[in-house]
């Protein structure tokens, strides 16, 4: 609907997310350009163009967008409205919304589909950039410097469980839109574990998917583990069936470990320096119950009235209005 001239208001309605919605982008023109903000949820385009007609304008003369932040219902045609144009479709968005739509996941449903990508990017002149935004959370950035200080010794296993219960039955649950928590929320937590895990090659990979509590036919449920000789087994879990989700870091290392979530971490390690030598017996017991008991046996007459596991522990509070538990 017209505003005034120059300006029109564009009344997109759809059943979206269970409920029916009515969005309305605005359009601005003159006799040079035609400018629209934002550009609703996916799968809009033949919406766009439906009001386009009844305010009486061309879609195709369409050469600027302004995308005001990077909401779904606000950047979700963007690709196929710039697809449409015949020529070129300037797109603009403020510095700090710009890495949350250029690197918007998923990428792409295969690798035949990134080779694609980078050959058109190649072809145009132009870079083709990701944004994992996960890998700078303050959280993580805490754990990558945990670990790399060596406190915890060598890392044994490391578990990121992005849990949850819920019902979803948006365009996220549907195959036809790559949709599915592997798609989604998957390339956030595998940056992190990639990162920790510590290899620029492939690693030995177990992967199963389900569909649980979702509309579509997509997945909500993830278990991804990887391994490789000399390197930490990662285990990757997402979930929307979880209704105790526990949390979303916990490693394992050689002289002690780490716990916590996006809000607070925990970890605890002992003092090598303090803790005692491991002894036992150098004679051969006949069985392997013998020799464990002896073991046993003679680590603690070794250490009677000592403590056996001096610990340092570590809490870290990572949001100025919550307190961490203490020690």
């Amino acid at each position: 609907m017209r505003i005034e001239d120059g300006i029109a208001a564009l009344p997109i309605t759809s059943v979206m997310m269970g409920r029916t919605e009515t969005i309305y982008p605005a359009v601005l023109w003159d006799e040079e350009q035609m400018l629209l903000v934002d550009t609703g949820y996916p799968g809009q385009l033949d919406l766009f163009r439906q009001a386009f007609a009844e305010a009486g304008l061309s879609l195709e003369k369409l050469n600027r967008i302004i995308i005001t932040h990077q909401d779904l219902d606000h950047i979700g045609s963007l690709p196929a409205l710039v697809a449409l144009s015949p020529g070129t479709i300037e797109v603009n968005a403020s510095e700090v919304e710009k890495p949350y739509i250029q690197g918007e996941k998923p990428l792409a449903k295969s690798p035949a589909e990134v080779d694609q990508l980078i050959a058109a990017s190649e072809k145009a002149g132009k870079h083709l950039a990701t944004f994992q935004q996960a890998r700078l959370a303050p959280a993580f950035r805490k754990i990558v410097n945990i670990v790399q200080s060596g406190v915890l010794g060598r890392i044994v296993h490391v578990r990121i469980v992005y849990n949850n219960f819920a019902r979803r039955w948006d365009w996220q649950t549907l195959q036809e839109n790559n949709g599915g928590s592997l798609l989604n929320t998957g390339p956030h937590p595998l940056d992190q574990a990639l990162r920790l895990f510590g290899s620029e090659e492939m690693p030995d990979l177990y992967c199963k998917l389900d569909r649980v509590n979702t509309f579509g036919d997509a997945d909500d449920y993830v278990k991804l583990l990887l391994s490789k000789p000399g390197h930490p087994t990662i285990d990757l879990e997402i979930s929307s069936c979880d209704a105790y989700p526990q949390d979303t870091y916990h490693i394992h290392a050689e002289f002690g470990g780490l716990r916590g979530d996006y809000r607070a971490l925990k970890w605890r390690y002992y003092d090598r320096e303090r803790a005692p030598e491991q002894q036992g017996e150098q004679a051969e017991p006949s069985s392997a119950s013998q020799r464990r008991s002896a073991a046993l046996q003679a680590f603690f007459a070794a250490n009677a009235g000592r403590s056996l596991l001096p610990t340092a522990e570590t809490s870290g509070t990572l949001a100025p209005n919550l307190k961490s538990e203490e020690p």
